[in-house]
């Protein structure tokens, strides 16, 4: 659960807050009563949350495409076979590892080579 700390308290406390943030407390929400102004959170925490956002973005971005490929009851069932056949490769993985499977498997079925 985030802290919420007033804005006028942040100066007096900043040592108490990165000492927290090295033990690992991840956010500490800075405002003025219920409106929240700022969000205080450690650099690995910020780290994976840019990651999580920009993989989301990304697998918008692929999704909104056309599948242009997809013509036809046949060409469509065959994009859900390279799906399946690709996706017995998903245990263990990365996310950046499924993420180049997906840009594959895409690709393949819109009859593009991959990115």
């Amino acid at each position: 659960m985030p802290e919420t700390i007033r804005i006028s308290e942040v100066p007096t406390r900043w040592a108490d807050i990165s000492a927290a943030l090295r033990a690992g407390k991840h956010e500490f929400m800075v405002g003025e009563g219920r409106l929240v102004e700022a969000v205080i959170v450690s650099p690995a925490w910020y780290s994976r949350l840019v990651a999580l956002a920009r993989r989301e973005e990304h697998r918008r971005r692929v999704l909104a495409l056309p599948l242009t490929a997809a013509t036809s009851q046949v060409s469509w069932d065959a994009g859900f076979a390279t799906l399946e056949r690709i996706s017995e490769k998903f245990t263990g993985l990365s996310d950046d590892d499924l993420d180049a499977l997906f840009s594959e498997a895409l690709a393949e079925v819109r009859g593009a080579e991959p990115a």
